[in-house]
C-alpha cells in the first residue's frame, strides 16, 4: 500500500509518499498552510492505496459524494487551522 498526496484540492499532484501516521500527514498539511486535509482510499488494479488530499475549501456533501462516485472511499476530513 502506498500513500497518494494531492492539494488544492486534487489539482496539484504531490507524488507517491511512503506511508506515515496521521499526525505526520496533519503536520505535513498545516506547514503548507492548508485549512483541511480529507483522507481515504481507493483501489487500483487489485491495490488499495491511501489518498489524502489538502484544501482551502471545505467539501459539502455533494462534494464527498461526488469524489467517493470517482472511487475516493472512506472519506474523513480533518480540520488543520
Amino acid at each position: 500500500m502506498k500513500t497518494i498526496v494531492y492539494a488544492d484540492g486534487g489539482n496539484s499532484y504531490f507524488g507517491t509518499q511512503e506511508n506515515e501516521n496521521l499526525s505526520y500527514w496533519k503536520e505535513y498539511g498545516s506547514i503548507r498552510l492548508y485549512k483541511y486535509m480529507y483522507k481515504g482510499y481507493r483501489y487500483f488494479d487489485s491495490d488499495k492505496d491511501i489518498v489524502i488530499v489538502y484544501d482551502n475549501v471545505k467539501w459539502n456533501k455533494n462534494e464527498k459524494l461526488k469524489r467517493k462516485n470517482n472511487g475516493f472511499l472512506g472519506i474523513r476530513e480533518y480540520i488543520l487551522m
